[in-house]
């Protein structure tokens, strides 16, 4: 039986996220369920470009995709590692023509790719980002992360309920893309619906959740809402937004071309020309569960990956 976090008192793992916008590796020792980073690298792929209108992935992203595994690759072969996983999140598990991708994704790190479900990367989402802010977080208590591709929302109305989570397949880039090809109102009221049933599902109070922002959308606010010149995960960790300043943000943004918003200070390649809406997506949770704002954290899916091993989650 492979061993878990629960069994051994000290490992080293790589973890590696394949998002529909960036891949993500995170080399670190992990000891008591405690993550000690020893190297992090973040490459812009935006595998999931055109993926709306094609269901395939684009040979070019592929090709970047390929590219950012091999340095991957040759960053793991510094460090002594115990434990590998790698996964893929909404890019791969829509696009048409993954597993030619997949294939080359695992001669390359000598390792098979995880296609996890949507529900899966909630789940680990919310272990990681839950690991990182620590202490006893009041309830009730949602952890979203506003990806490329898709959103994952996990809720957890008390300690002794059980956690709820869903899957939106609408993304930071596919909503900036789609809206490029239609109706913008249209894709934002099918978002609130999905919004709505899920906490009417759930149960969920207006005004009195918890929100736990994770992912590169909440990052790249928190980043800029601190007036950062470069990215401090220090500062950002922990940092939290309130509605009236994620608001001034998006009137600030929307003035601004593709250009201009990729040379934002702090952001990562890339994130800049799709943070306003990825900015929208939250605003929409944020007034369906009706409050005032979230706390970002710096960590989720990639040390959830770490703190899952290569064990199922």
């Amino acid at each position: 039986m492979e061993a878990t976090a629960n069994h051994i008192k000290e490992i080293t793992v790589a973890a590696i996220d394949l998002g529909s916008n960036s891949f993500r590796l995170l080399i670190a020792r992990i000891s008591d369920r405690k993550i000690f980073p020893l190297s992090k690298r973040l490459v812009t792929v935006r595998l999931g470009q055109g993926l709306c209108s094609s269901d395939q992935l684009n040979p070019e992203a592929v090709a970047r995709g390929l590219a950012a595994l091999e340095e991957f690759r040759a960053e793991m072969a510094h460090h002594t590692i115990d434990h590998y996983r790698c996964c893929g999140t909404e890019a791969l598990r829509r696009a048409t023509n993954a597993s030619s991708f997949l294939s080359r994704a695992a001669e390359i790190l000598d390792l098979e790719v995880d296609i996890l479900s949507g529900e899966q990367e909630a789940l680990l989402s919310y272990s990681g980002a839950l690991q990182s802010i620590g202490g006893a977080q009041p309830h009730p208590l949602m952890v979203v992360d506003v990806g490329g591709s898709s959103t994952e929302i996990s809720y957890l109305g008390n300690p002794d309920a059980p956690l709820l989570t869903t899957s939106i397949p609408t993304g930071a880039a596919s909503f900036k893309e789609l809206g490029e090809e239609d109706s913008t109102a249209r894709i934002k009221a099918q978002l609130t619906r999905e919004l709505t049933t899920f906490a009417d599902k759930a149960g969920i109070s207006p005004g009195q959740t918890t929100i736990i922002a994770t992912g590169g959308t909440a990052t790249s606010l928190a980043t800029l809402d601190l007036g950062l010149t470069s990215y401090d995960e220090q500062k950002v960790h922990g940092h939290r937004l309130a509605s009236k300043d994620i608001d001034q943000l998006a009137e600030e943004l929307g003035a601004l071309t593709d250009n201009e918003l990729n040379c934002l200070p702090g952001m990562e390649p890339g994130r800049g020309n799709i943070l306003p809406a990825g900015l929208e997506i939250y605003q929409e949770i944020i007034a369906t569960i009706d409050v005032d704002g979230m706390i970002v954290s710096d960590a989720g899916l990639l040390e959830g990956i770490a703190l899952s091993y290569s064990a199922p989650a």
